[in-house]
């Protein structure tokens, strides 16, 4: 995942998980239903093909926004995301990022939110349009993944805010956040209690 963000941030790339995730999301299928490591008890969701694909190949963006039900709707949040994404003309400021992910919630969201409260993160980094890493806060816990790890939860402080379990770097002024609803879908993936643990 570094050696993909690196090489994103080389390439002034707009979008680096809609690339992570495109290349997760071939290899996925490819393997089958060949389970890794850890996960290998996880349930596993059908796409109305048939064809198995598990939580851990989500997207954090596609988590953070809509939450997963399955691959085919995964798959559009992804692109509603990525159009939106190279559209945007995000300056370094809190008020301009805020702005970017009200664009994206708004272009990439499938399902209804429901009456939940809670908040969408985006982390940037200087000079991106859109942001690098996506997450949620809910009921006093930060929530993301990324390609290949499952549902990470830590506790709100000042640092999972800007910096959530699954990330290495702290976003430090680059995260900012915008009131939301939780989706139906995340509001069941959360309320199941299956976590990964902190990178």
């Amino acid at each position: 995942m570094r050696r993909w963000r690196r090489l994103c941030r080389d390439l002034e790339c707009k979008s680096v998980h809609s690339l992570v995730y495109d290349q997760v999301h071939l290899l996925g299928h490819a393997k089958g239903q060949m389970m890794r490591g850890r996960y290998a008890n996880q349930p596993i969701i059908k796409n109305q093909q048939g064809k198995a694909m598990p939580f851990e190949d989500c997207a954090c963006h596609v988590w953070a926004i809509d939450g997963y039900r399955d691959d085919d709707t995964a798959e559009l949040v992804n692109n509603a995301y990525a159009t939106c994404a190279t559209s945007l003309r995000t300056t370094n400021t809190a008020e301009s990022r805020q702005e970017a992910l009200v664009a994206l919630l708004k272009a990439a969201r499938a399902e209804i939110g429901t009456t939940n409260g809670a908040k969408l993160y985006g982390g940037f980094r200087r000079g991106q349009k859109a942001p690098e890493h996506m997450w949620l806060e809910f009921d006093g816990y930060i929530y993301d993944t990324m390609p290949g790890y499952g549902l990470c939860r830590v506790a709100v402080s000042s640092k999972s805010r800007k910096c959530p379990g699954l990330e290495n770097e702290d976003f430090g002024s680059g995260a900012v956040c915008i009131d939301m609803t939780l989706t139906a879908s995340q509001l069941t993936k959360i309320r199941e209690g299956e976590f990964i643990d902190p990178v």
